[in-house]
C-alpha cells in the first residue's frame, strides 16, 4: 500500500465517524491536520467530493467560524485549508460541530462491540449498546426539564424527580417519564420499547402523519416495524428477554435469521452475505455470549452449524458443517 492510499483509507475511516457523530477529540484533530494537508484532493474519492458539494452549500465557510474552533493549530490549518474546495467545506462542517456541541449538551457513543456505562448530572444511569448515541441536556436544572436524544439501543435506569420529568427522543418515537427503567432500540427493523419499572407515556410516529400515545406498565414491551403502523404490544416480559444484553448475552426467541444477523451486523459493524438465502426466514432460538467479534464468530458458528468467512466486514455465511 503506497502512502497516499494509507492516508486516504485513514480520511475516509475519520470522516465516515464524523458524519456518524461517533469521533473522538483526537480523531477529529487527526481529521483537522488530514483535511490541512494540500495533497487532500488527491486521496478522497468521487464520493466525498459531492458530499462535500453539498455541504458547502448547507453551511457556507467563513472566517468566524474556524476561529471558533479552539486549537493551537487553527492559524496553520486555515491557510492550508485555502488549498482545496472540498477541505473549506469540511472545517466549515466540523466547526459548527464545535459550536453546537457545547451549547448546553453532552454526548455519549460507542463504536464496534462497545458498551458504556454513563452517568448523567441527574444520577440517572444509562447503559449504552453498540454503535449507539445519545445528547444529555445539561442545563435541567435551569429549564425544569431533562432532554435525551438517542439513537441505537440503550437502557435506561432514571432518577426519580417528582416535578422535574425526563423525555428521551429518538427518529421515530418519544418517551416521557418521571423514574422508571427501560429499554430503547431503534434501528432499520424499527422500534422497540421494553419498560421493566415504573410507568411510561410512549409516542410513535405514524407514517400517516398521526402519532400513537401508549401507556406502558411493568414487564410491557412495544414493537413496531419500520413503514408498518402495526403495532405489537407484549406483557409480563422478563428483563432476560428483551434486554438480554444488558446481561451480557444476546438472546434471540423464534426470530428469523435475517433479524438476527442485521441485529449482529449493527452491533459489530459487519454485513453478512448468506449463501443459501432460504436459511434467511426460518425461526430460530439463539443464545450467544455478548463478547468481541472473535468470540462472537466462533458462537454463531457453533450454535447456528454454519461457517463464517470475512473480507473486511463483509462475513459471508457459506454452508453448513457436514459430519
Amino acid at each position: 500500500m503506497n502512502k497516499n492510499s494509507g492516508k486516504s483509507k485513514r480520511f475516509q475511516e475519520l470522516y465516515e465517524k464524523y458524519t456518524l457523530n461517533t469521533i473522538s477529540d483526537s480523531e477529529l484533530n487527526e481529521l483537522l491536520e488530514l483535511a490541512g494537508n494540500e495533497k487532500v484532493e488527491l486521496w478522497i474519492e468521487d464520493s466525498l467530493k459531492t458530499d462535500w458539494q453539498d455541504i458547502q452549500e448547507i453551511h457556507p465557510f467563513t472566517r468566524t467560524k474556524i476561529y471558533s474552533l479552539n486549537t493551537d493549530r487553527r492559524s496553520n490549518l486555515i491557510r492550508t485549508a485555502w488549498m482545496a474546495a472540498a477541505s473549506l467545506a469540511l472545517f466549515a462542517a466540523i466547526s459548527i460541530w464545535y459550536l453546537n456541541r457545547d451549547l448546553g449538551w453532552q454526548e455519549y457513543s460507542t463504536g464496534n462491540g462497545e458498551t458504556l456505562q454513563v452517568v448523567l448530572s441527574d444520577q440517572s444511569q444509562i447503559l449504552l449498546n453498540a454503535n449507539s448515541r445519545i445528547r444529555w441536556d445539561k442545563n435541567w436544572q435551569r429549564d425544569k426539564i431533562r432532554e435525551i436524544e438517542m439513537s441505537g439501543e440503550a437502557f435506561f435506569e432514571i432518577e426519580h424527580m417528582k416535578d422535574i420529568p425526563l423525555n428521551v427522543t429518538t427518529p421515530s418515537a418519544t418517551i416521557q417519564v418521571l423514574g422508571t427503567s427501560f429499554n430503547v432500540r431503534e434501528d432499520i427493523l424499527g422500534t422497540d420499547v421494553y419498560l421493566h419499572t415504573g410507568k411510561i407515556k410512549l409516542g410513535l410516529a405514524s407514517a400517516l402523519g398521526e402519532d400513537t400515545s401508549l401507556i406502558l406498565t411493568n414487564g410491557d414491551r412495544i414493537i413496531k416495524r419500520t413503514k408498518s403502523d402495526q403495532v405489537e404490544k407484549y406483557t409480563q416480559v422478563q428483563k432476560n428477554e428483551a434486554a438480554s444484553w444488558t446481561e451480557g448475552e444476546l438472546k434471540f426467541r423464534n426470530q428469523p435469521l435475517e433479524h438476527i444477523l442485521i441485529r449482529l451486523g449493527g452491533i459489530y459493524g459487519k454485513q453478512f452475505v448468506v449463501q443459501d438465502t432460504s436459511l434467511l426466514s426460518i425461526p430460530m432460538d439463539v443464545g450467544v455470549p455478548y463478547a468481541n467479534w472473535e468470540l462472537m464468530k466462533s458462537a454463531l458458528e457453533l450454535s447456528l452449524s454454519v461457517e463464517l468467512e470475512e473480507d473486511g466486514r463483509i462475513v459471508r455465511i457459506t454452508n453448513q458443517y457436514v459430519d
